[in-house]
């Protein structure tokens, strides 16, 4: 659609369409946490489902987009690794760094375990050299799992709710705020589409392989809402909603935002994401040795603190620069 324009033009294109896409989430978001609050839901399960899932709707749009249009799917993981790395090295690394993570919900404990185990699980399969529409089934099967799991833990914590806070739930949400989710979602598509369209015509045009320019730009830039909402609420104290929106967010990418494109059509894993795919898992440990470092010093608290944050949001930007050195 764009291979004649030229390359100043598709840039333009290309950083409008993200603009979009992060405005058109943030609304979502915002709606979605409306819609939470209003049903007495905890932080946590609101970071952990809605928040994430709604932050992570640009990553999926975008990546069905590039799936149905026909271009080459490298893009499809390229987005998710670039994705994931700035959940975890810039939404949790710079969020730490305003603020001391510190909660003591033993759920987050799980939270984690779920999110090594999908990522584990994304590597295994990754490692064969494609992500197939049976592994897409699998992975998606695994999100619904862990959303069950999740409801199960959020049932129980809403045994003590009081009996006012139900009759309140009980009133339901207003059309206006379904029309304008609606709206959003739609934005969303439309924008989504541009990008990968424009993106393509970028990598064409640059010599630059798609998948390069998915973890990079377009990881990052389909990531921004994540950052955004993670910051916002370190800001606020809510560490909860930190926690449950990274790796709630992380956790929806690999299930849902890979795993459904692989259901469509198989995503190819380039070489160069085996190394990125590596990665991921280092940091994933780097943070839970942050965690236990920090562990024995306040009892059954878990904390990463603004060293702990420098270290994970350094390591991430190292990283990417010699990503972007490297393809250069």
């Amino acid at each position: 659609m764009f291979d004649g324009l030229p390359l100043a033009v598709n840039a333009l294109i290309t950083l409008i369409s993200l603009v979009v896409l992060v405005v058109a989430a943030d609304f979502a978001i915002s709606r979605a946490v409306h819609v939470a609050q209003h049903y007495r839901v905890s932080p946590l399960i609101i970071g952990t489902t809605l928040v994430a899932m709604s932050t992570s709707l640009a990553e999926l749009v975008v990546n069905l987009a590039a799936t149905f249009s026909g271009a080459s799917t490298a893009i499809v993981i390229g987005n998710i690794l670039g994705s994931n790395m700035a959940n975890i090295g810039l939404g949790l690394g710079v969020a730490a760094i305003l603020t001391p993570l510190i909660t003591v919900t033993l759920v987050i404990e799980r939270e984690i375990v779920l999110y090594f185990a999908v990522t584990a699980l994304m590597t295994g399969l990754a490692l064969s050299g494609a992500i197939t529409r049976i592994d897409g089934i699998i992975l998606v099967i695994c999100f619904v799992i862990i959303m069950y799991l999740v409801y199960q833990y959020a049932r129980r914590s809403q045994e003590e709710a009081t009996e006012e806070d139900s009759e309140e739930r009980g009133q339901g949400v207003s059309p206006l705020l379904i029309g304008q989710v609606i709206a959003a979602l739609v934005l969303l598509v439309i924008a989504a589409e541009v990008l990968v369209e424009a993106v393509g015509a970028i990598a064409r045009s640059a010599g630059v392989s798609e998948y390069i320019i998915g973890v990079t730009i377009v990881g990052i830039g389909t990531s921004l809402p994540e950052l955004a909402t993670s910051i916002q609420a370190a800001r606020r104290g809510q560490v909860d909603l930190v926690l449950g929106n990274v790796f709630g967010s992380n956790v929806f990418n690999i299930c849902i935002a890979l795993g459904l494109p692989a259901v469509v059509r198989a995503v190819p894993i380039p070489k160069t994401a085996v190394q990125d795919l590596y990665f991921l898992n280092i940091l994933g440990i780097g943070v839970v040795f942050i965690l236990l470092g920090e562990y024995p010093f306040l009892g059954k608290n878990k904390v990463i603190g603004a060293w702990g944050g420098a270290v994970i949001a350094a390591s991430y930007i190292g990283y990417l620069v010699f990503k972007i050195a490297f393809a250069a």
